[in-house]
Order: C-alpha cells, then structure tokens, then sequence
C-alpha cells in the first residue's frame, strides 16, 4: 500500500516537473519551450525570454493568452487560469513592443502600456491620453520618471528628459491630496503636494527646506489674502492647482537725509517683503521712527520717489536695496 501512494506521489511530481510552456514568436517558425509551474509569474516568464530575444527589459514584451493579453506582471499563470487541470504544454503569443519608437508606462495593478514617443507631446496631453486606457482622471494622476514627478503639465516629453525605451510610474493622487504651485518670483514657482487637512505652516515647513529660509521669515499669499499659520488648507478654499505667493520678509535699509544734532544722518532698519506697499511701509518706519506716514517722503537710489499705492516689487526693491527718507 505504501509503496502504491509513494509511486503516485512520484508519478504526480514527475507530471508537474515535466511541464513545459510553449512561445510563439510571431516573426520565427520554431517555438521556445520554457519550464513553468502554476506559481510562476508572469514577470518571471518574461525574465526568461528577454536573452531568449534579445531585448533589455520585461516592458518589452506582452505575453497573449488567445486573445487575452496578461498585463499583470505580478500575477501568476494559475491565477491567469494557464495551468487548470492536467495540461502540460500551453501555447502562447509574445508581442514585441517596437522599442526605437515606444515608451512606457506601468499603470496600478502592474499594468504596462506602451505609446509612441513624440518629443513634442506635453504631460498634460499624455495624461488625456491615459484616461482611455485607465480609470483614472487626468488631474489625479501622477507620472514618474526615474524617482523624479513630472508636475508641470505643459512641459513636453522632451523637455522631462523622457526618451525612447524609458518606463514612466503612474500613481493615483488621493481624493484630499492638491498640487500647489508657490510662486516665488515672476520666473520661478515650485511645485508641491499637500493634503487638504494640512495647516499653512506645515507648506512653510516645506519650503524651509527648499528655499532654506525659515518660516517666521515667510509670508504666503492666496487671492490677495496672506495665510495664517493655523489656517487648515481646506478652509482657505484652496484646490488642484492653486497659486500660492511666497514672500521673503527682510531687514530693509532706509538712510535718513536730514542730519541729527550731532551733525550725523541715521539709518533705520525695518522689516519688509516685497508685496509690501509703499504706504505700509511708512506705517513701519513711524513705528521705528515716530514720524506719521504723511511727514514721510521716500525715495530709490536714483532719487525717484516712490508712490505710496505701489509695492516694492515694482520699484524691484529688495534686501539688497536701500531707500532714502525725507521728513517734512
């Protein structure tokens, strides 16, 4: 008896050994034979016919089940249904992707799709495009390439350094989490992700790191309004794609033009950023200087003077900068 179950345990272990898996090619006559069992991956199939077929990367390949393509690279071939029952030879079809003219893009669920490179083709567009392929709306998808996320929709393929042959991540944005954009001058803005529930100062946080200038030192400013550090983000009827103004509060130089008794002309120093009007800062100085705003009359370096209704932005006054005051 023991004897009869031992050979039935040999017999069914020899039968599973000797499974093997046929590959069609569709540009060569002979099949390849590959071993398999109902635990094998689609991965690992791939794995073995990329020296087979002389390619360089998994993405190359889509392996065909009839009419069925199996994209799921983490699945296995009994989870695919290839291996139900006896069989011990299936047939399949591989499908190889024109690498001189494709790339790529691994979907949620391991999924990989593959699209003609055109250089000039911008992410926003390839975002649309991917809406036809997975559930996914345009604005809540977040492509990847090499660790490094393709925010800025208008920029092409090009321009990301993206080219023929590379792979791109696509990862779902959850419903509370926005991209901001914090504009730091009229040239320069930084992209950031927050989640709604965030307060202000946890994007200060954020942009200590990035700017390297601390947080009591940073003004922000959404719809002409400055955010307060308590402020939740979801209360400030902040959304996708919102501009924030970033700010940079500095020690402002003011020289003063009349002499003191001692025959001597003092200089002030007040604080200041750049969307800081010129009225506002004249409250400033009468804090320092006890001179009412209307006794105060200021001027640039090239002895224009500066109107109260304007920024210091838009003389391009900085903390490099010094400004002249005359007292009435």
């Amino acid at each position: 008896m023991n004897n009869k179950n031992t050979d039935n345990a040999e017999q069914k272990e020899e039968q599973k050994s000797s499974r093997q898996l046929f590959i069609q090619i569709p540009d060569k006559e002979k099949l390849l034979v590959l071993p398999y069992d109902e635990n094998t991956t689609i991965l690992k199939v791939k794995e073995m016919l990329i020296p087979k077929l002389g390619l360089g990367s998994p993405a190359q390949i889509t392996l065909m089940n009839g009419a069925k393509a199996l994209e799921n690279d983490d699945m296995t071939l009994g989870q695919y249904g290839v291996c139900k029952g006896t069989a011990k030879m299936m047939l399949f079809a591989v499908r190889k992707v024109n690498t001189n003219t494709q790339f790529f893009i691994r979907a949620p669920g391991n999924q990989i799709l593959d699209f003609t490179y055109e250089p000039g083709k911008t992410i926003g567009e390839l975002k649309l495009k991917l809406e036809s392929f997975v559930d996914v709306a345009a604005k809540r998808q977040i492509l990847i390439c090499e660790n490094s996320r393709l925010y800025d929709d208008s920029k092409t393929l090009e321009e990301c350094l993206i080219s023929v042959g590379d792979t791109l991540e696509l990862e779902v944005k959850p419903p509370d989490i926005v991209r901001l954009w914090i504009q730091v001058d009229s040239s320069y803005r930084i992209p950031i992700e927050m989640s709604l529930n965030d307060k202000v100062r946890t994007i200060k946080k954020r942009l200590k790191e990035e700017l390297q200038v601390r947080k009591r030192r940073q003004i922000l400013v959404y719809e002409w309004l400055e955010l307060k550090n308590s402020d939740l983000l979801k209360h400030c009827d902040i959304e996708d794609d919102s501009i924030i103004n970033f700010y940079k509060i500095f020690k402002l130089e003011i020289a003063v033009k009349q002499e003191d008794e001692d025959g001597e002309r003092e200089t002030i120093r007040v604080k200041a950023h750049t969307n800081l009007t010129i009225k506002d800062l004249k409250k400033e100085i009468s804090r320092e200087y006890s001179v009412k705003p209307k006794y105060q009359i200021l001027s640039d370096s090239k002895g224009i003077v500066l109107k109260d209704g304007r920024t210091l932005a838009h003389y391009k006054i900085n903390e490099k900068s010094i400004l002249y005051l005359e007292l009435l």
